[in-house]
């Protein structure tokens, strides 16, 4: 068996009534964890599930969703998250898709629904403390196929060895280092950034909670809460209304992370941990921030994992000095090989052992990493060069900017010019919001780089890791806007 269910199912043995799990209020035990996968395993191979088969799992239920997984990986098979990329994925065809939605198929053919009678073994087959399954035999063999987060175009789909799913999954990995942490996440359980943290508590002992609130984590008695921050944003309100700090450490990354935020979460949390790195390689920095180390500047992220690699390089791929700003790549004992059934952009992101992350930034006098945008980001307009990322930070340091992000769009005579989706606090004035804006870019940035015009809207379009879609905000998002300013 592999070791991240061993080390699980030791676990189960060791204190068999600690919570493993809570969802909706309800705990689970390891114990119950444990008797809950090895039905769930019964239950997949008897339908036919054997080892390298593909799962797509489309499951809504939080806890159903991890016992799935687990359960998958006691067989041998590997799993992936049920989006449309991995469900038309020709590199790595889906068996079964796996969903606990009645009537959901997308078009598969295979199905397999999920409902409460797989909590409990099929008929004549009894868990018992001795049942084994084949598990994982080989390190190479793949354990799940991730996806990437989508910032470098579409999705793209890679596949995670035992080996290195095992590394990531490390406990000594988890940024909480509470003897028994408790770990709540915005994010779903199958969000393959969030699978690597829960399969960390479980290791090492501690309780994983599935959802639920800010209060209601604070309750639980949460000593870490994971998040982007878009995340952080929608619960922007009750973060400022804190007059002290009631939870222990947040984790924030998935995206820009500003000075502002960084102050406003430090009414709530004791410390937050930001970080860098990637689906492709994993977490390569970290940097712990306190009331007493925060600074109203660019956001470090911290000195580069002793384990790992990155460098700023210019156009020629050549390294630049201390304080230059270039190019990021990276390499880490966790690097993917490359994109499955991607040739083209495996080439253009792996090259001679580094990931090209399309990130711009530079290492500090320090030797701490401060990421200024993505590479396409920086855009040309009118001759005048614009860092789209050092825009959409001025905007959001306005206190009543709840999310922003800027674009290019076209005029009515076809030229470029800059423009900005602001979400706002209700009750504002917006004109007098974006003329101080407005004044605030041009005092940082240069008048040239002020945007033009500015949507009101509800939402900002962004991925399920919480990265703005700068391409989707000249269609549809517009036509919803309200009138520019």
């Amino acid at each position: 068996m592999n070791v991240i269910l061993s080390d699980i199912f030791r676990s189960a043995a060791s204190f068999p009534k600690r919570s493993a799990l809570r969802a909706s209020g309800a705990e689970i035990s390891y114990h119950g964890l444990r008797l809950m996968v090895t039905a769930i395993a019964l239950h997949l191979r008897n339908r036919g599930v054997r080892e390298k088969f593909t799962l797509a799992l489309d499951v809504e239920n939080p806890i159903m969703a991890i016992a799935l997984s687990l359960a998958a990986g006691a067989l041998g098979a590997l799993w992936v998250h049920a989006t449309r990329e991995a469900l038309n994925s020709e590199a790595s065809p889906v068996n079964f898709l796996v969903t606990d939605q009645m009537g959901r198929h997308f078009g598969m053919a295979n199905v397999l629904y999920v409902d409460a009678d797989w909590l409990k073994p099929p008929a004549g087959h009894e868990p018992t403390p001795s049942l084994t399954f084949e598990g994982f035999n080989q390190a190479s063999q793949t354990f799940m196929i991730a996806q990437s987060s989508g910032t470098t175009g579409t999705l793209k789909l890679m596949a995670i060895s035992a080996e290195n799913a095992a590394s990531r999954s490390d406990p000594a990995n988890l940024l909480d280092q509470s003897d028994v942490p408790v770990v709540a996440s915005y994010f779903h359980p199958l969000h393959q950034g969030n699978m690597w943290n829960i399969l960390r508590v479980l290791r090492k002992g501690g309780m994983y909670v599935c959802d639920g609130t800010l209060t209601d984590w604070a309750k639980a008695g949460a000593t870490y809460v994971i998040g982007s921050p878009a995340h952080y944003l929608l619960d922007r309100d009750f973060i400022l209304a804190q007059k002290a700090p009631s939870l222990e450490n947040a984790w924030i990354g998935g995206g820009p992370i500003y000075a502002a935020q960084l102050n406003d979460l430090l009414r709530l949390f004791k410390s937050v941990h930001v970080t860098y790195g990637a689906s492709e390689v994993g977490i390569v920095s970290a940097k712990k921030i306190t009331r007493s180390n925060w600074t109203d500047g660019p956001t470090k992220l911290g000195q580069i994992d002793e384990r790992c690699a990155l460098q700023v390089v210019d156009d020629r791929r050549q390294e630049v000095s201390t304080g230059g700003e270039g190019l990021l790549r990276m390499r880490a004992p966790w690097l993917v090989t490359g994109y499955l059934g991607d040739k083209d952009a495996t080439a253009r992101f792996f090259q001679d052992g580094w990931y090209y992350t399309g990130d711009i930034g530079y290492l500090d006098e320090h030797s701490e990493l401060v990421v200024t945008g993505r590479a396409s980001d920086a855009v040309n307009i009118g001759g005048t060069k614009v860092n789209l990322s050092l825009v959409d930070e001025v905007i959001t340091s306005h206190p009543h900017v709840r999310d922003a992000v800027s674009f290019i769009e076209k005029t009515p005579d076809g030229y470029d010019r800059l423009a900005a989706l602001v979400m706002l606090d209700d009750g504002t004035d917006d004109n007098a919001i974006f003329q101080h804006v407005s004044a605030q870019i041009s005092e940082k940035l240069g008048k040239s780089r002020t945007p033009a015009r500015y949507y009101r809207v509800t939402r900002i379009p962004r991925n399920a890791n919480g990265k703005a879609l700068r391409a989707l905000a000249t269609g549809s998002v517009i036509v919803a806007a309200d009138e520019p300013r």
